[in-house]
């Protein structure tokens, strides 16, 4: 493996630094990648290019007609990412396999405590509602 640095590579350091610094605040609008290019003195090709794998990686999220906006600057996600860029394509769709198994497993765990606290609050509030109906029953009655 080669220890030279590519252009991309010094340009995804480059706007990575932008969002983790503060410089391009979470959801902040960030500058045109013409501004970008010219800000940077990375060429538009390479702005393009690393903005597209940013906005594929979480990090930038691109609104049509409204620009592209910071939607994640976990130093977490920097650091998944720069490991992540240095392997072999299987290894990282056998970790996103991984991820998505586990993420179903908590969403299934969630939405079986959440129905449960539902069932909870429903059953008090018939509770609620039954000893309401039998005082009232209870008033009238005396009446």
């Amino acid at each position: 493996m080669s220890s030279k640095r590519s252009r991309s590579d010094d340009a995804v350091d480059w706007m990575r630094d932008q969002i983790l610094s503060g410089t391009w605040p979470l959801n902040s609008r960030i500058p045109t990648q013409a501004q970008t290019a010219a800000t940077s003195g990375f060429s538009f090709a390479i702005i393009r290019q690393v903005t597209s794998l940013l906005i594929g990686n979480g990090m930038l999220e691109s609104a049509s007609g409204r620009g592209t906006y910071v939607r994640d600057r976990s130093a977490v996600t920097s650091v998944l990412l720069d490991h992540l860029h240095d392997q072999p394509p299987q290894w990282t769709l056998a970790l996103r396999h991984a991820m998505e198994v586990e993420a179903a497993g908590l969403a299934a765990t969630n939405r079986a405590e959440i129905f449960n606290a539902i069932e909870r609050r429903d059953a008090k509030a018939a509770q609620e509602a039954a000893g309401r109906h039998a005082d009232r029953d209870l008033a009238t009655s005396h009446t």
